[in-house]
Protein backbone atom coordinates (compact mmCIF):
# COMPACT_ATOMS: atom_id res chain seq x y z
CA UNK A 1 0.00 0.00 0.00
CA UNK A 2 2.74 2.27 1.22
CA UNK A 3 4.63 1.97 -3.02
CA UNK A 4 0.83 2.93 -4.26
CA UNK A 5 1.71 5.25 -7.30
CA UNK A 6 0.09 8.65 -7.59
CA UNK A 7 -3.15 7.54 -9.71
CA UNK A 8 -2.43 9.27 -13.78
CA UNK A 9 -6.19 8.60 -14.83
CA UNK A 10 -9.41 8.31 -13.40
CA UNK A 11 -9.61 4.79 -13.78
CA UNK A 12 -6.31 4.19 -11.25
CA UNK A 13 -8.16 6.85 -9.18
CA UNK A 14 -11.31 5.05 -8.78
CA UNK A 15 -9.12 1.84 -8.13
CA UNK A 16 -7.58 3.62 -5.39
CA UNK A 17 -10.83 4.65 -3.40
CA UNK A 18 -12.35 1.54 -4.37
CA UNK A 19 -10.01 -0.06 -2.08
CA UNK A 20 -9.56 2.67 0.31
CA UNK A 21 -13.52 3.37 0.71
CA UNK A 22 -14.27 -0.43 1.69
CA UNK A 23 -11.60 -0.10 5.19
CA UNK A 24 -12.97 3.97 5.58
CA UNK A 25 -13.63 2.86 9.13
CA UNK A 26 -9.98 2.26 10.02
CA UNK A 27 -8.80 5.72 8.93
CA UNK A 28 -8.68 8.61 10.77
CA UNK A 29 -10.90 11.60 9.09
CA UNK A 30 -11.30 9.43 5.82
CA UNK A 31 -14.04 12.33 4.47
CA UNK A 32 -11.67 14.94 4.57
CA UNK A 33 -8.52 13.28 3.41
CA UNK A 34 -10.61 12.31 0.77
CA UNK A 35 -12.77 14.83 -0.41
CA UNK A 36 -10.39 16.21 -3.00
CA UNK A 37 -9.72 12.79 -4.54
CA UNK A 38 -13.61 12.28 -5.26
CA UNK A 39 -13.96 15.84 -6.58
CA UNK A 40 -11.61 14.82 -9.30
CA UNK A 41 -14.22 12.21 -10.25
CA UNK A 42 -16.68 14.95 -10.58
CA UNK A 43 -14.66 16.92 -13.36
CA UNK A 44 -14.30 16.45 -16.92
CA UNK A 45 -10.50 16.89 -16.99
CA UNK A 46 -8.65 14.84 -14.58
CA UNK A 47 -5.93 17.24 -13.19
CA UNK A 48 -3.65 16.45 -10.42
CA UNK A 49 -2.82 19.10 -7.94
CA UNK A 50 -1.04 19.87 -4.39
CA UNK A 51 -4.29 19.59 -2.47
CA UNK A 52 -5.00 16.33 -4.01
CA UNK A 53 -1.06 14.86 -3.25
CA UNK A 54 -2.36 16.30 0.57
CA UNK A 55 -5.26 13.66 0.64
CA UNK A 56 -3.18 10.97 -1.04
CA UNK A 57 -0.71 10.32 0.83
CA UNK A 58 -2.45 9.75 4.35
CA UNK A 59 -4.77 7.80 3.21
CA UNK A 60 -2.00 5.64 1.92
CA UNK A 61 -0.09 5.44 4.93
CA UNK A 62 -3.83 5.01 7.30
CA UNK A 63 -4.11 2.02 5.67
CA UNK A 64 -0.37 0.35 7.10
CA UNK A 65 -0.43 1.20 10.43
CA UNK A 66 0.71 -1.46 13.52
CA UNK A 67 -2.95 -1.92 14.51
CA UNK A 68 -4.15 -2.67 11.30
CA UNK A 69 -1.55 -5.21 9.89
CA UNK A 70 -0.64 -6.74 13.43
CA UNK A 71 -1.58 -10.90 13.74
CA UNK A 72 -4.80 -11.39 15.93
CA UNK A 73 -4.64 -11.75 19.68
CA UNK A 74 -6.56 -14.60 19.97
CA UNK A 75 -6.87 -13.99 23.91
CA UNK A 76 -8.91 -11.10 23.59
CA UNK A 77 -12.38 -10.59 21.78
CA UNK A 78 -12.84 -10.19 18.05
CA UNK A 79 -15.64 -8.06 16.78
CA UNK A 80 -17.46 -9.25 13.39
CA UNK A 81 -19.24 -6.53 11.46
CA UNK A 82 -21.94 -7.77 9.05
CA UNK A 83 -24.07 -6.19 6.27
CA UNK A 84 -26.63 -7.18 3.97
CA UNK A 85 -28.77 -5.83 1.12
CA UNK A 86 -31.00 -7.12 -1.60
CA UNK A 87 -27.83 -6.62 -3.69
CA UNK A 88 -24.71 -8.10 -1.75
CA UNK A 89 -23.53 -9.45 1.51
CA UNK A 90 -20.41 -8.53 3.50
CA UNK A 91 -18.36 -9.06 6.65
CA UNK A 92 -15.24 -7.60 8.41
CA UNK A 93 -13.03 -9.57 10.97
CA UNK A 94 -11.83 -6.94 13.68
Amino acid sequence: MRSWPIPNNLKGLRGFLGLIGYYMKLIKNYSLLSRSLAELLRKDKFLWTPSTTIGFKPLKTGMTPTHVLALPNFSKPFILEIGASDEGIGAMLM
